[in-house]
C-alpha cells in the first residue's frame, strides 16, 4: 500500500519541496525512470566481477520497488524490494533471488566484490532513495531536525538531519540534506553500512526540470573528511542521468 504524503512541519523542508516542484505535483507521480551511466573507484571495485556500466532505472514513488534493465545482459532485469532481490529474465521467469538480501553483506570488507544479487539490492534501495528525495521525507515515520547552516563558495546552504523509519531500506538511519538558497538539494551525507560505515558526501548538480519536477543529472559520492567537508576526491561512485521521464498516476 502506498504511504500517504503530508506537508512537513519544518520550514526548510517545506520550502525545498516547493522548489523541487511541490508536494501536490509529486503526489500525482507514479514512477520515475532514467538512463544512468556509472563510474567511480569504489563502484569499479565492488562490481568488478559483474560490471554494470549503463542501465535504465525505474523506481516507484509509493512502494519500495526498483527495476534496472538491462541488468548484466540484454535479456535480464533486476527487481528490488526491501525483503527480496532478484534477477528476472525477459519472459518473466526469476533466474535467481535472495530473500532478506541485506544479511548477505554482513561479512563484507572494503575489497569484497558483489555478486549479482548484492548489486541488485544495493542499486535497488539506493536509487529508490535518491530519486524520491527530497519528497521522501513527507512520508510517515521520518523525523526531521534543522542543524547549523554551512557556508560554501556558492552561498549558505541550509542543513537538515533526518532519520528513516525502520521499514525503509537505506544506507544508514540518520542522514543529512543540504539545500542552497533557492531550496534545491545540493548534498547528502550518510555513512553507508554496506561500505563499512565510511562517511561520504553525495554531491548533486546539473539540475533539469522534467514535467515540473527538478532532478539532478549528475551525482558524485566522495569521502567526507574528519571536519565534515567533502574530500576533493576520489569519486567513489559517480552517476550521470539522461532521458529522465516522469510517469503520472492514472486519474
Amino acid at each position: 500500500m502506498t504511504s500517504p504524503l503530508s506537508e512537513p512541519a519544518d520550514d526548510v523542508i517545506r520550502a525545498a519541496l516547493k522548489a523541487h516542484g511541490g508536494l501536490d505535483r509529486w503526489r500525482n507521480v507514479a514512477y520515475v525512470s532514467a538512463d544512468v551511466a556509472f563510474d567511480g573507484v569504489a563502484w569499479n571495485t565492488k562490481t568488478r566481477e559483474h560490471p554494470l556500466s549503463h542501465a535504465r532505472v525505474t523506481v516507484e514513488t509509493g512502494e519500495q520497488r526498483t527495476v534496472l534493465t538491462p541488468f548484466l545482459g540484454a535479456d535480464r532485469r533486476s527487481s528490488y524490494s526491501p525483503g527480496l532481490a532478484a534477477v528476472v529474465l525477459a519472459d518473466g521467469r526469476v533466474e535467481r533471488a535472495r530473500s532478506q538480501p541485506r544479511a548477505a553483506f554482513v561479512n563484507d570488507t572494503g575489497e569484497t566484490a558483489w555478486d549479482e544479487l548484492k548489486l541488485a539490492y544495493f542499486t535497488g534501495f539506493a536509487f529508490w532513495n535518491y530519486l524520491n528525495l527530497p519528497f521522501l521525507v513527507a512520508r510517515p515515520g521520518f523525523a526531521v531536525e534543522e542543524v547549523a547552516p554551512v557556508k560554501t563558495s556558492t552561498g549558505t546552504w541550509q542543513r537538515v538531519s533526518y532519520s528513516f523509519p525502520r521499514e525503509i531500506a537505506t544506507h544508514n538511519r540518520v542522514q543529512a540534506m543540504y539545500f542552497d538558497e533557492e531550496g534545491i538539494l545540493q548534498r547528502l551525507d550518510y555513512n553507508s553500512e554496506i561500505f563499512g560505515g565510511q562517511p561520504t558526501a553525495h554531491m548533486l548538480s546539473g539540475y533539469e526540470t522534467v514535467d515540473g519536477i527538478q532532478f539532478p543529472t549528475r551525482r558524485e559520492i566522495v569521502p567526507r573528511d574528519q571536519d565534515g567537508t567533502p574530500a576533493a576526491g576520489p569519486v567513489l561512485i559517480g552517476m550521470t542521468f539522461t532521458d529522465i521521464e516522469v510517469v503520472n498516476a492514472r486519474a
